[in-house]
């Protein structure tokens, strides 16, 4: 849905703050939905129900977007999506860590399966589109998510002898954690500066004279670099340690908005993708172990619901809300500009107050 959704909102005449507000209406569903779902996941122990009737429910409302254009009647239909689709992950990841650790295996060689799914999705949908229309993503959406909901039903049933969960010591724990609270305000400053990025370049590439195919293929390029990094994501935190991984990622992220600011060269446009790599598959394992490190077993959902309330809530809420706003009057390349250098605050932030080395 990523590389093509804002095309099929730029399709039916949707721009500026009302692209904004539709691409923040997820963001939004995000800041609230993981907390609850991973909060009743951790207290009732049932991560395999919540994810499978999440992702069943969420894909026939997928199927019912297909046709439609009023704007308020999308936003309040993506808004229900996202409540439904935005808990599934953190809970899925925790999952991911119990199974990787269970088995011996690295998170990233687990985690790189997802980003295969994302190369086909996108190349399937990308030609689809070339041969009939935007509009179908959504059925495609539909379909894949009733694919994925039944393997769900595959997926163990844990079987874990966690203490009762309480509300209250979550919060205490994280508040006692001052480097856990500095990695949530560092997560949702990275993930607010890729706002002009998600919003505008898939449109971008469009207005170049790219296909739809091409424009896949660029995000394409992005996750196979991403499939390399998760791949090697173990041997790489045993050489540099999880603190340096994130480092080079958000380093990484800097350096890549700076790029694709300055040229409108597509073949130059499409190979900065490979930052992909640095950027998630570096950055996206190290900060998922960071939080397993420093959360206790019987909130692990919690705390990997919360980042993703700071980093997919939060962050990506305000940065394409300011992108949709700030786009009727700077450029694009303006917009990519101020997105590096907040980056390279974020990077700031994360190093000078943490001197505890062991991560």
């Amino acid at each position: 849905m990523l590389p093509f959704v804002n095309i099929f909102y730029d399709s039916i005449g949707i721009e500026g703050l009302k692209l904004g507000i539709l691409n923040a209406s997820p963001r939004v569903a995000a800041m609230i939905m993981p907390f609850i779902f991973g909060a009743i996941a951790d207290k009732y122990k049932i991560e395999k129900k919540l994810i499978f009737f999440s992702t069943l429910i969420a894909s026939f409302i997928a199927f019912y977007l297909w046709n439609l254009r009023e704007f308020w009647i999308l936003f309040f239909f993506i808004t229900f999506f996202y409540c439904l689709k935005s808990p599934v992950v953190p809970i899925v990841e925790n999952l991911c860590l119990k199974e990787a650790k269970k088995s011996g295996i690295d998170y990233g060689k687990i985690r790189w399966w997802g980003s295969l799914g994302f190369i086909i999705a996108a190349l399937i949908t990308g030609k689809i589109i070339d041969l009939f229309s935007e509009n179908y993503i959504f059925l495609l959406i539909s379909i894949s998510g009733l694919i994925s909901g039944f393997f769900i039903l595959l997926v163990p049933d844990s079987n874990d002898n966690r203490k009762p969960f309480l509300l209250s010591q979550l919060f205490k724990s994280i508040k006692k954690n001052k480097n856990l609270l500095n990695f949530f305000l560092v997560s949702a400053i990275v993930s607010a500066t890729s706002g002009p990025f998600g919003l505008y370049f898939s449109i971008h590439l469009k207005k170049l004279g790219m296909s739809a195919f091409l424009i896949g293929f660029a995000w394409i390029l992005g996750v196979i670099s991403e499939i390399f990094f998760l791949f090697y994501a173990g041997k790489i935190r045993t050489y540099i340690g999880v603190k340096l991984m994130i480092m080079v990622g958000i380093l990484a992220t800097a350096i890549r908005w700076e790029l694709i600011a300055i040229t409108d060269e597509i073949i130059f446009l499409i190979s900065i993708q490979i930052l992909h790599g640095l950027t998630f598959g570096v950055l996206h394992p190290a900060s998922i172990q960071y939080l397993d490190m420093q959360s206790n077993e019987e909130n692990k959902n919690s705390t990997q619901s919360l980042y993703s309330v700071f980093t997919y809530g939060i962050g990506s809420t305000l940065g394409v809300l300011v992108s949709g706003i700030l786009i009727n009057y700077f450029s694009y390349r303006v917009l990519l500009h101020a997105s590096s250098i907040l980056a390279m605050l974020a990077l700031l932030i994360f190093i000078l107050p943490l001197r505890n080395k062991n991560f």
